[in-house]
């Protein structure tokens, strides 16, 4: 039997500190070793200090996650750590059904509409950062999908990759153009040419990688020279206490500040333009596009719309990054 995250992002989370991490988990009836990390996997400092334990639900019982804090960069990093083989195989059909549901049903009409609103406004905003018009897009970790259908409503030849063969299946089911497994495979393949990218986006995808210099560096092979970069990610430097423990989760290898976020992309060699959060990248009021207003479910969505995104800009819970190569 599968083991994964039974209700991924689901909080109150609190820390407790005292409690024994977690040593070992079984994933698809494979026990997996949580391994110890002795330096920041950000910076590589070892100047580092206890955090606290986290405890979240897995498979309907508690598991005790330690995070360490980084005293140079900032960040917060799991130690000991899933390894990524363990981190993969909980990305199944039941990962997805909870992909950022945060306690609401994605099932739901408003829902949907509100999470089409906000993709739409955001994706404004990074063309409006675009000193070319970008025509290639590719998103990495695209879960759902909304950015890509988005994306196509602005006429971009988008392109989308995720780790999740459930969320693969979904978008082509959707008739989206996308791959199953992770940019390397895809690379290696010959599915997208070296330097071929106008536009890159990652939204909640970096904190997962174990390796992010590697693929930072893969990124920028396939992102044309003076391509768009843009990270999405939770915000460890946030004052907000609630929502800094928020994103603590089993499948989460760290959590950037954005000193760190920003460090780490420069030393890829990248030109980091801004880094905020990320409620203020970009203009908050574009124009929503016409084939969203069209859809039936619009109208009785309207008010369901305006709170939630009034909710949005009342917090500060993550960084928004944009780069140039």
């Amino acid at each position: 039997m599968t083991t994964i995250l039974a209700k991924h992002y689901s909080l109150p989370q609190k820390l407790f500190c005292g409690l024994k991490p977690t040593s070992q988990l079984t994933i698809a009836s494979q026990p997996i070793k949580f391994k110890s990390v002795p330096e920041c996997p950000v910076c590589d400092s070892r100047v580092v200090q206890n955090y606290g334990q986290v405890k979240v639900t897995v498979a309907r019982r508690d598991v005790v996650l330690n995070y360490d804090e980084c005293k140079e960069c900032g960040s917060a990093f799991q130690n000991p750590v899933l390894p990524g083989k363990g981190r993969r195989l909980i990305y199944d059909e039941s990962y997805m059904q909870n992909y950022g549901s945060d306690h609401v049903n994605l099932q739901s009409p408003n829902e949907h509409i509100w999470r089409m609103v906000m993709t739409d406004n955001r994706f404004q905003s990074l063309l409006e950062l675009a000193p070319k018009r970008p025509q290639m897009y590719l998103d990495i970790g695209f879960g759902r999908g909304l950015t890509l259908e988005i994306a196509q409503l602005y006429g971009l030849k988008a392109f989308g990759i995720d780790v999740s063969y459930a969320a693969w299946q979904e978008a082509r089911e959707k008739g989206l153009n996308a791959s199953h497994g992770e940019l390397s495979g895809v690379i290696e393949k010959g599915i997208i040419r070296p330097g071929s990218m106008d536009l890159i986006t990652l939204f909640d995808v970096v904190e997962h990688y174990d390796d992010l210099m590697r693929e930072l560096g893969l990124i920028r092979s396939i992102l044309r020279p003076g391509g768009m970069l843009y990270l999405h990610t939770p915000d460890f430097s946030t004052s907000d206490q609630e929502n800094k423990h928020r994103y603590f989760s089993l499948d989460h290898r760290f959590i950037f500040s954005q000193k760190s976020l920003r460090s780490v992309v420069e030393a890829a060699g990248f030109d980091v333009a801004e880094c905020a959060p990320s409620q203020n990248i970009g203009n908050p009021d574009h124009a929503i596009h016409p084939a969203i207003k069209e859809d039936p479910r619009f109208e009785a969505a309207a008010d369901y719309v305006e709170k939630k995104s009034s909710m949005l800009y009342e917090g500060h819970w993550h960084i928004g990054l944009v780069a140039f190569n």
